[in-house]
């Protein structure tokens, strides 16, 4: 399949991922309080974080690690690298089940609380072999397959909350986290089993594989948790300042970029593995050009949505959103900057990973994320929920800047 087939069917897959998280959305947002739909935003952000470390640690290696073999081995590499993420993945879920288990039995945690907690540990563990599956087919130049998966996924999560919302199921928060990482799971489960990869060739073998993938994995661990820390930090601390429904009220603002939030994770993901295999080849320029053309891309695409949805966001607001919301229209611009200097900062950030540059883009993070989390609280303190999305705006802008100078640096020193 060529790349601009890949390109397409990474768009439409992206659209499925961004309506299937529309729809929770607003399932959520008619038939939760708003303190529900805030703690499930909160859930959201941690299984985001597992599924991020998982990448860190395994996926991005292996995108990157994978081009460079023999075809015939290609396979069995990431085959030894998904063994060692699931038994990580369900041990670490256990655990934190075994813990929380014994927490409410003694009193420490009330039952609603443990049942949250244990949902989200074994909900990322479900996401977390989906997110793999969707990241080896992509690799292997396979779209379609990823579209298919996350189709599915849609359907059974949708359905399954929509059942529970209208039975009049309580804890919506935690039953949602369940529904997703059920879906994901099962899915993922799905595949495995239709031999997608080889015969597992053993655990030393995996062993070796992953300690290999360590050397640029340990930098991209470090990378994502900053990045993470960075991009939830506005929730948290609206959370604990404001409570859980103001930040529902910054989610639901949120809501009206879907469509187009997810688009450049969309194209990154079928053009990441275009550039690896130019840059493998030698050929630096070229997997510059593939990157800097899927970014002109993104940012029209994302600069007319984003001009649309702020012009008519007060019809927009009451169109989409119940009464209780009619208060954030002011958050929807302020959304906006925020997407579009993503799209920008992503861009520079991929570039990096192609060029196998992690510890830039660890230690860029790791300043703006401190920016961001020594802003947010005195923005949120002055200005309220639109403080809290600018200090995220504010970070977005420092990385990106930041990831553009490293990446000048290293073009340069690759060009010599």
């Amino acid at each position: 399949m060529g790349l601009r087939s890949n390109l397409l069917l990474s768009v439409l897959d992206q659209g499925v991922v961004s309506a299937t998280n529309f729809g929770v959305a607003l399932l959520l947002v008619y038939l939760a309080p708003k303190e529900s739909y805030g703690l499930y935003a909160l859930g959201f952000g941690l299984i985001t974080l597992v599924t991020s470390i998982g990448n860190a640690l395994v996926v991005t290696p292996m995108t990157v690690n994978a081009p460079r073999l023999e075809v015939g081995a290609q396979d069995a590499y990431c085959k030894s690298l998904l063994a060692s993420e699931a038994l990580a993945a369900f041990l670490i879920a256990g655990l934190v089940g075994t813990v929380v288990g014994v927490a409410m039995l003694t009193g420490l945690v009330e039952l609603d609380d443990g049942l949250f907690w244990t949902a989200i540990a074994f909900a990322g563990a479900g996401v977390l072999l989906h997110e793999f599956f969707r990241r080896f087919f992509f690799l292997k130049g396979n779209a379609r397959n990823v579209l298919i998966m996350d189709f599915a996924l849609g359907l059974g999560f949708l359905s399954a909350l929509a059942v529970g919302g209208v039975s009049g199921l309580e804890r919506m928060h935690t039953w949602a986290i369940v529904f997703y990482g059920t879906s994901a799971g099962l899915i993922a489960l799905f595949v495995a089993r239709t031999g997608a990869l080889p015969a597992f060739a053993g655990w030393s073998q995996s062993r070796r594989n992953l300690l290999e993938a360590w050397t640029d994995g340990r930098w991209a661990l470090a990378g994502v948790t900053v990045t993470w820390v960075q991009s939830q930090a506005y929730a948290y601390v609206l959370a604990v300042m404001l409570g859980t429904a103001s930040l529902a009220e910054a989610n639901a603002a949120r809501l009206l970029f879907a469509p187009v939030a997810m688009l450049g994770t969309g194209l990154m993901n079928a053009v990441m593995p275009e550039s690896v295999k130019r840059k493998a080849r030698g050929d630096g320029p070229g997997a510059e050009r593939v990157a800097r053309r899927m970014l002109a891309v993104l940012l029209l695409l994302t600069g007319l949505y984003t001009v649309a949805v702020a012009g008519g966001q007060r019809a927009l607001v009451g169109w989409v959103l119940p009464e209780d919301y009619a208060g954030v229209g002011p958050y929807v611009l302020t959304w906006a900057a925020v997407v579009l200097l993503q799209a920008v900062r992503a861009n520079s950030s991929m570039l990096l990973q192609v060029f196998r540059q992690f510890r830039a883009i660890t230690v860029a993070n790791a300043w703006t994320a401190l920016l961001v989390v020594v802003l947010t609280p005195g923005l949120i303190h002055f200005y309220g929920v639109g403080g809290g999305i600018s200090a995220l705006g504010v970070g977005e802008l420092a990385l990106g800047l930041l990831l553009w100078r490293a990446f000048s640096h290293v073009r340069r020193f690759d060009a010599g």
